[in-house]
């Protein structure tokens, strides 16, 4: 017979047991702390040339969208903050074809190179990652949703350097045809997580500046600095730790 004794040891047993699954599974994020992201997609460019009074979508022309391409270092730093250090090449691009100063015609073509340290909040972290067992099988379609999907917004401050070229009609005005800037970066993003190493996601994100030139512009009507807009497709891939690599069964 079991005495009441042996019931409180093996009580304990299995309660220091549980607590210790409970508490490996909440730290199971610890075992890919590291990121690599590699982005690309379009740049949106609001300046002193093109444009509307007011802006809106009216200013998403084809003339005035560009592309870029990003690279970032991630580092979890708490379950839902990550940090990263992001570098993006590009180009923008700004003319007065269409909007209020048609008759004007400047255009230019700014090439540009930026470096931002950025913070991420995770608003919805997936449930994958606190789990050893990342098949999904027969759940429901809102479970399955809430295990792969990762949401986020996110901010910091950078700086571009940039260099403007222009047609004839611009040049003759260029005040300033290259230089760097301070820049705010804000926006948000979602990712789909595509197994334990790797995830898809798309982002959109502004970059307000501190300089109304990054145009080599400014107008005697302007009355805010230029900003401009990232909408990018992204690829990342978490690096394991070598501590886990023993310990960590998918």
């Amino acid at each position: 017979m079991i005495s009441s004794c042996n019931l409180r040891r093996v009580f304990l047993v299995f309660s220091l047991i549980f607590l210790t699954i409970i508490q490996v599974k909440a730290q199971l994020w610890r075992m890919r702390r590291v990121e690599f992201t590699f982005g690309a997609g379009t740049t949106y460019f609001f300046s002193d040339i093109g444009g509307y009074k007011s802006i809106g979508l009216k200013d998403l022309y084809g003339n005035q969208t560009k592309t870029n391409f990003n690279l970032n270092g991630k580092y979890r730093i708490a379950s839902n903050v990550t940090g990263r250090f992001s570098f993006t090449y590009g180009q923008l691009g700004a003319n007065d074809a269409t909007g209020t100063n048609v008759s004007r015609d400047y255009e230019c073509l700014v090439s540009f190179f930026e470096t931002a340290l950025i913070g991420e909040y995770y608003l919805l972290r997936n449930s994958s990652e606190k789990s050893f067992f990342y098949p999904m099988r027969n759940e429901k379609t809102l479970k399955k949703i809430k295990r792969v999907l990762d949401l986020y917004a996110f901010a910091g401050i950078g700086a571009i350097n940039y260099n403007v070229s222009s047609n004839e009609k611009f040049a003759a005005v260029i005040n300033k045809p290259d230089g760097w800037a301070m820049v705010f970066p804000a926006g948000a993003g979602v990712s789909v997580v595509l197994s334990p190493d790797f995830s898809l996601g798309i982002e959109m994100g502004g970059r307000f500046a501190f300089s109304d030139k990054i145009d080599g512009f400014t107008s005697s009507f302007s009355h805010s600095n230029d900003i401009y807009y990232f909408l990018n497709i992204f690829l990342t891939f978490r690096k394991r730790s070598a501590s886990s690599m023993i310990n960590y069964r998918r």
